[in-house]
């Protein structure tokens, strides 16, 4: 138990001083007004900076989708849920990918089990979704459905989630088993 909160512990210390450094980013991002886009590209030029670094584009991207988008109906594509403001986590990873890709950013949809209750112990339902990418040589975690927010009664409460934002792969197992083995990212 020391152990997990030591970890716990960590990981927020290491996300704080992550994210300092990318105040302005956030700013940048907490900028943009909600309207509809013609196409992703156009988005993408309004979250990216030209001086962005790798980590700084996946940040404001992360950063964008879970300010921007509010959990709620299935969009179907990256498009529909910026112009929406919604989707589903599909529709968060999606739109992740789509921005990503213009980054050239390497990156991966990841489906599996999300588990947010002791009662889903002993099942197993892929009915999940995050985002992997590799920036630097190394793979980080994003999670940016729970990073947005939460559900309370069929209700999604807008509360930002560090965690979920390069979640080490050591805890983000607790919770999240995806459905091909190699996305633990542990040996």
């Amino acid at each position: 138990m020391k152990k997990l909160i030591s970890t716990v512990l960590l990981s927020v210390f290491c996300f704080t001083i992550y994210a300092q450094n990318f105040e302005y980013v956030y700013a940048d991002v907490m900028k943009i007004q909600q309207k509809s886009y013609a196409d992703i590209n156009e988005l993408y030029s309004k979250i990216v900076k030209p001086n962005y670094t790798d980590e700084k584009k996946v940040y404001a991207i992360a950063k964008f989708v879970t300010e921007k988008i509010s959990y709620g109906k299935r969009a179907k594509t990256p498009l529909n849920t910026v112009n929406s403001g919604e989707g589903v986590c599909q529709d968060y990873s999606e739109l992740f990918i789509a921005l990503c890709d213009i980054a050239e950013i390497e990156n991966y949809y990841v489906s599996g089990d999300g588990r947010t209750s002791v009662s889903d112990i002993g099942f197993y339902n892929s009915s999940h979704s995050w985002n992997i990418v590799k920036i630097n040589n190394e793979f980080q975690i994003f999670d940016l459905t729970w990073a947005a927010g939460y559900v309370v009664d069929d209700v999604f409460v807008k509360s930002f989630n560090p965690f979920y934002f390069n979640t080490p792969p050591s805890l983000f197992i607790l919770n999240h088993f995806p459905d091909d083995e190699k996305w633990q990212l542990l040996s």
